[in-house]
């Protein structure tokens, strides 16, 4: 008897014949999530490759890319210090509490005093 045959006699269509659910992560996924949520909390900074040789020193044998989708996975991401930490409407040093005061000179040119620093002339007003 074929196989059409088969699931019409049963009633269910032919493509649930072929269906394969999808499995449980393996257990050796399991371990290397938890050996990167480990080294994750004592060092939030590392990224996939530091991440990789970090689990390779502890007996796994990962590659990089396998972290990178395990650590996508579980959401993680490391902490790094970000660029553009002057300018923009939110930016400069209003973004961490310090009142930034412009002051213009005689010839024009516009600079920021903050706290009693005083940054590098930024730009000409006109």
């Amino acid at each position: 008897m074929s196989l059409k045959e088969q699931c019409e006699l049963v009633g269910v269509p032919r493509s649930s014949h072929y269906f394969r659910p999808e499995s449980d992560p393996k257990a050796g996924d399991e371990m290397l999530m938890r050996a990167i949520d480990r080294v994750y909390m004592e060092e939030p900074t590392f990224g996939t490759r530091l991440m990789r040789d970090a689990l390779c020193e502890l007996g796994h044998q990962i590659g990089r890319g396998r972290v990178r989708h395990m650590m996508r996975g579980m959401g993680i991401e490391p902490i790094y210090p970000t660029p553009r930490l002057c300018g923009g409407a939110e930016g400069g040093l209003a973004r961490y509490g310090i009142p930034e005061i412009f002051n213009t000179d005689h010839r024009g040119f516009r600079s920021a005093t903050a706290c009693g620093l005083r940054c590098a002339e930024t730009s000409k007003s006109f």
